[in-house]
């Protein structure tokens, strides 16, 4: 994660939303597409160019993600 943190700030992309509160971001999430019979699908990399569409994430390590990234 840190490489990719570094990355996008050398970009000059954000890394931390600001004015969103974490369940603000989680409930924009539930009407996501890949928000499916009340579970979320995520798209997660696996490795340099590959993705893997993940199903089996827990509510709470989602919720704790969002929360790290949000300067509520």
């Amino acid at each position: 994660m840190r490489r990719q943190e570094a990355l996008l700030l050398a970009l000059g992309l954000p890394v931390r939303v600001k004015g969103w509160t974490p369940d603000a971001v989680f409930g924009a999430m539930r009407t996501d597409k890949k928000y499916e019979r009340g579970q979320a699908r995520l798209g997660l990399p696996e490795r340099l160019g590959q993705a893997a569409l993940v199903k089996d994430v827990p509510a709470a390590a989602i919720a704790a993600a969002i929360a790290r990234r949000c300067d509520s």
